[in-house]
């Protein structure tokens, strides 16, 4: 077991309030500040940029950071994803874009949307997992029922597979489950933090791995207990680069006011226990290149490094205290990116922010926003497509355009342009049919529209 000792004048320090006080802020932040709504969730698609998930105006937005600024792209509902993506997004291993609903599961391939349903109508998607075989995992909770009814499901070649039968046999005479969280290691093995409703046991969370014939559970050090002296509850697993298992539970005792986190480690063979000096269930947890392991825990980023917690917080660091952590990820720089509540989003590396991906400003369309009054037709277009545009003064011009990924599919150097009307063809017949968005620049200006292509 491992504490945080912070030595003070009078001996060590070990009231939780008084050590975040303790610790002192440390450079490599970067508050991104003009964020209209936080990111659900984050994803690295080349180590050049970074692409997030969130809702404007109750349409659900599929943003992009790279080259120094951000651009929000519209248009999801109109591509299978509805508002209410609650899940991560995914890149497979064939670079397929996978994001979750409140209507389903969607598959992007740049160029075309599949969808799969969720198991029930009135069921509230949890999480997503791609596995070792590049299959996705996702698993539901129905919270109309008396008591919570979970369902789990594969998506593996174009096909969605129900695996309930499969995690009712975890326990016998299980009635009903819910997955708290899964990961899976590099062996293919499934590791799963399971609720169960037992007619004989009543309720329990149980951590077990399924190979994918059988399970086996785990119990040591961590028997969940549910009794008049304490509540044990299993709330969040990662792996790391090394096939290590990242576990946290949470310590509740009858008086709340002694209650711990804990974060445990399997390496194959036996489990290592880290007791923190903090109380709270932990939300999000990754593990970064070096496999040092964050976590969130209310409006607290943790990072455990070499057996010790440092926590951050507004005492200590620009986390906002108006809301909880929502997402946290770990770029290629092993910058950590993390979504607050408040419509914060924040960037930190202790030993500094490295990489491509720090942004120095941030600029944003106000839904279209056009200072050069620009049409295109036709729209949709097949081989070919006009874009007017009218210049204030004489400026260089370039267009691109950009598939529903935010990659640059097409662009043109137009060099200066004349003041007044102005008119260039495009040929899309290149493009595969799909929604696109073209961006004018000309100077220090720009505008973004929707461009359709069929064929």
């Amino acid at each position: 077991f491992h504490k945080i000792i912070v030595e003070g004048k009078n001996g060590p320090i070990t009231s939780v309030d008084t050590l975040f006080l303790t610790i002192k802020p440390q450079s490599g932040w970067k508050v991104f500040e003009k964020i209209v709504s936080p990111p659900r969730s984050f994803v690295f698609p080349d180590g050049e940029s970074v692409l997030f998930n969130m809702a404007i105006r109750q349409n659900e937005f599929l943003g992009k950071f790279s080259n120094n600024q951000f651009t929000y792209q519209p248009g999801w509902e109109n591509m299978g994803i509805l508002y209410g993506v609650e899940s991560p997004l995914i890149f497979d291993k064939d670079k397929n874009l996978w994001a979750g609903s409140s209507s389903g599961i969607g598959k992007f391939d740049g160029t075309f949307w599949t969808t799969f349903p969720l198991a029930y109508k009135m069921s509230t998607l949890k999480g997503m997992m791609l596995d070792s075989s590049n299959s996705i995992w996702y698993w539901t909770e129905n919270e109309t029922a008396p008591w919570y009814v979970g369902s789990v499901r594969k998506i593996s070649d174009g096909k969605s597979i129900s695996l309930d039968t499969v995690f009712k046999k975890i326990v016998p005479g299980m009635s009903n489950f819910k997955i708290n969280g899964m990961t899976t290691d590099k062996s293919g093995n499934i590791w799963v933090i399971v609720y169960t409703h037992n007619s004989g046991n009543g309720i329990s969370t149980e951590l077990y791995k399924f190979d994918g014939t059988s399970w086996t559970s785990f119990t040591y050090p961590f028997k969940s207990v549910n009794s008049s002296s304490r509540y044990i509850t299993l709330d969040a697993i990662t792996t790391d680069r090394n096939n290590g298992i990242w576990v946290t539970y949470t310590y509740a005792p009858v008086s709340p006011d002694k209650g711990n986190t804990y974060l445990l480690h399997y390496d194959g063979s036996e489990w290592k226990s880290y007791e923190s000096n903090f109380y709270g269930a932990v939300s999000k947890i990754i593990t970064d290149n070096n496999d040092n392991v964050w976590m969130l825990l209310g409006a607290n980023l943790i990072q455990f490094k070499e057996g010790i917690f440092t926590v951050f917080n507004s005492k200590n660091s620009p986390i906002p205290t108006g809301g909880g952590g929502i997402a946290i990820a770990a770029d290629p720089y092993d910058n950590i990116w993390t979504a607050w509540g408040g419509n914060s989003m924040i960037v930190y590396n202790p030993s500094g922010l490295n990489g491509e991906l720090m942004a120095t400003s941030i600029k944003t369309d106000d839904k279209f926003a056009d200072d050069f009054n620009s049409l295109i037709t036709p729209n949709p277009a097949r081989e070919f497509t006009t874009i007017h545009y009218s210049l204030k003064a004489e400026s260089p011009v370039s267009i691109s355009i950009y598939n529903s990924l935010g990659i640059e599919v097409f662009k043109n150097e137009l060099g200066f342009k004349n003041s007044g009307d102005n008119t260039e063809i495009i040929s899309t017949s290149e493009l595969p049919s799909g929604q696109y968005y073209y961006v004018l620049k000309a100077g220090a200006q720009q505008s973004t529209h929707p461009l359709v292509v069929v064929r």
